[in-house]
């Protein structure tokens, strides 16, 4: 640390740039410098605070004297160092702030047209499916605009959504009264730190909005709708233990791992012998078939449809689990699936697509809420319940192959987990030192340490999701033809 005398009246005290973040200096419209704290950052996350208009190069510290000049102008402290070296570094950090600022304007810009083109693309599906519905069965002649409203696939999806978002303002604020805070993960990146005390466990009040959106519409009559809906609140209850486990025992580890696999693959094998015995309507004959779009043909799993499902509640629950590491990441990609995989159902199965249709719309209003910088989480209780309901609408109606495509995000995040433990277990077997094939994983983290922001891997996963939604839609309509 260094001391200079900047004059009779004024002096301060300067320090060199610190490598691991140091606290910054903003000023205010008067031209007054004042600290903010700041906890200490790494390089990258100075350089964004530079480019939001905040000095983090200097540590000062002003001893006396007043921060304006006579003449009546904002005081730059810098200006009055008259050294070579502080005056070059001064320019490079101006010009290094102008350059960051524009770009960060083009990517925030790009941010933005991609989430537009998001909501554009899910209502663009929703139009399609009302207008084929309407028309091709010229039902627009028969019905008056109250039924076809009722009736259309963008009813169930305005409602959730909206009912979703005013119910969260009700209840964040509970879910902070039962301290229901988010829990830091040590294994996670540091930069997570800022999202403790983040409220969890959102799942509790938008996916039973979902679930009773959809059984209203249908007014409980269909059965198949009944069965998703037990099921998704099974795996809601399996999600709701573990978040509760981890409230009380204040970590991030909660119901053990093989407890909870060994729980929703206990609900699955219920699901199929429901399935089964229950006497639903199908619209192929074979209730093992899995379906695969033509000119593949349809297989007959037999009893091996038993394990395909246990197998598909278990990978779908923890892959959305998994996906669930960023704000506003599972919500979104969820919410496209649901879309994708009502597309691919709603000439047959139009009960169960009016389902999808609701919990996307869930999933949008939650939005709302888990968007960057998230107010709430959904917790285990919300992403083992999305993950469970998804995979119900395809065991339900063999529509593996769709849902395969669909949930193409969740699926690599969860290859990316395997792959990196598989690698780490290899590494020490073969060279005693554990080596990541990842920087971390999921895959999210990976590029996250990279430098990605959090918005922009958000915002790319979201429309990976709206492409995957729409073939994976037109897959399991080719299927069904």
């Amino acid at each position: 640390m260094q001391k200079f005398l900047i004059g009779a009246d004024k002096c301060a005290v300067v320090t060199g740039l610190g490598a691991c973040g140091c606290k910054p200096l903003s000023r205010t419209p008067d031209g007054t410098l004042h600290r903010i704290a700041r906890l200490h950052l790494p390089p990258q996350r100075q350089i964004n605070a530079i480019s939001q208009g905040r000095i983090w190069s200097f540590k000062c510290k002003s001893i006396k004297g007043p921060m304006s000049s006579d003449e009546g102008k904002p005081y730059n402290m810098f200006e009055s160092l008259h050294f070579p070296v502080l005056t070059s570094l001064n320019n490079l950090l101006k010009c290094l702030e102008k350059h960051l600022h524009s770009r960060l304007e083009l990517l925030r810009l790009v941010k933005e047209t991609i989430s537009s083109f998001i909501f554009v693309f899910l209502f663009g599906i929703l139009l399609y499916m009302d207008s084929v519905k309407f028309f091709k069965s010229q039902a627009v002649l028969k019905l008056q605009l109250v039924e076809m409203i009722a009736s259309s696939y963008i009813f169930p999806f305005l409602v959730s959504a909206v009912i979703t978002a005013l119910v969260g303002h009700v209840c964040i604020p509970y879910l902070k009264l039962l301290k229901a805070y988010q829990v830091f993960r040590i294994e996670g990146p540091s930069q997570h730190l800022s999202k403790v005390g983040t409220p969890t466990m959102g799942g509790l009040y938008f996916v039973p909005v979902g679930v009773f959106v959809a059984m209203i519409i249908t007014l409980a009559s269909s059965a198949h709708v009944a069965g998703l809906a037990a099921v998704t609140f099974v795996f809601g209850a399996i999600g709701l233990l573990d978040d509760t486990l981890t409230l009380v025992r204040k970590h991030n580890y909660g119901l053990p791992g093989l407890y909870k696999l060994f729980l929703q693959a206990v609900a699955g094998i219920c699901f199929y012998y429901w399935h089964e015995f229950a006497g639903l309507p199908i619209a192929n004959r074979v209730k093992t078939l899995v379906l695969f779009p033509k000119p593949l043909p349809h297989l007959d799993f037999g009893y091996w449809y038993l394990p395909l499902t246990s197998f598909c509640f278990a990978s779908m629950s923890n892959g959305v689990n998994l996906t669930d590491g960023l704000d506003g990441l599972a919500a979104g990609s969820t919410a496209a699936a649901f879309l994708g995989m009502s597309l691919a159902l709603w000439e047959s199965y139009p009960a169960i697509a009016i389902f999808g249709v609701s919990m996307s719309g869930a999933c949008v209003g939650f939005l709302v809420h888990n968007h960057h910088k998230a107010a709430v989480f959904m917790g285990d209780t919300g992403s083992l319940a999305l993950g469970g309901a998804l995979a119900a609408m395809a065991a339900s109606t063999g529509m593996f192959f769709p849902l395969l495509i669909c949930s193409g995000v969740f699926f690599v995040e969860t290859v990316s987990v395997v792959l990196q433990v598989s690698y780490k277990k290899w590494t020490q077997k073969t060279t005693g030192i554990r080596k990541g094939l990842f920087r971390m994983a999921p895959l999210h983290h990976h590029f996250e340490l990279g430098g990605v922001p959090e918005p922009t891997i958000v915002a790319v996963a979201h429309a990976i999701s709206c492409i995957l939604a729409l073939l994976g839609g037109y897959a399991g309509i080719l299927c069904l033809t």
